[in-house]
């Protein structure tokens, strides 16, 4: 998968679940819902990576880095894409009342990482580097990545990065491109990798490259 199916692949390819048919309740309490329900589930579609050399060898930027504020990013709609089925799923269907929802926005959170360690790239201790992941958010409906697990602020992270020249730097995967950094530098695997990761295996890796 090339870096721009990376940065677009959770929309492209992706089914919207509408995650059940009620409206859903934001923190205030009011009722909060779009034509695809709330929460709205993207289903991307994101290469699996069967080692830790397959991670690196990918990712341009492989930095860890301390999350230090985040902010939610609402993209504009989609845009009708003609009458081709193959760029435009609604094409051909009913109109009016009948007519199925329009696929949802593009929300996304990018968080603003300080970096303390370099093991690939070209960043240096102390710079920043903006980091997206799909989802977040945005007047009372939550916009979820099915296989994402959340980042937090002030949480640092092993990151494993697709970078752009005009947006924010990507995950290879929301489940294989990132790895908590515990207090005593242990990394920790999110849900659903199956790859540990050592210090010794970074070393290694930055070794052979």
């Amino acid at each position: 998968m090339t870096t721009a199916s990376i940065r677009f692949a959770a929309v492209l390819s992706a089914a919207v679940l509408a995650a059940g048919c009620a409206a859903g309740t934001d923190a205030t309490g009011a009722g909060k819902t779009t034509a695809h329900g709330n929460p709205v589930i993207y289903a991307g579609d994101y290469p699996v990576y069967g080692t830790a050399k397959d991670l690196y060898r990918t990712a341009n930027l492989v930095v860890e880095a301390r999350l230090v504020e985040s902010r939610v990013v609402k993209e504009a709609e989609p845009v009708n894409q003609g009458s081709d089925p193959k760029t435009n799923p609604q094409a051909g269907a009913p109109a009016g009342k009948d007519a199925p929802p329009a696929p949802p926005p593009l929300v996304e959170t990018v968080f603003t990482a300080e970096v303390v360690g370099v093991h690939k790239g070209a960043a240096k201790a102390g710079d920043r580097v903006e980091v997206k992941q799909m989802g977040g958010t945005v007047d009372g409906v939550q916009y979820i990545e099915d296989k994402q697990t959340s980042m937090a602020v002030d949480k640092t992270y092993l990151l494993f990065l697709a970078t752009f020249p005009d947006s924010p730097a990507a995950l290879l995967s929301p489940e294989q491109g990132k790895y908590l950094v515990g207090a005593d530098g242990s990394l920790t695997a999110m849900s659903g990798n199956s790859i540990t990761l050592k210090r010794t295996d970074l070393t290694a890796l930055a070794a052979a490259k």
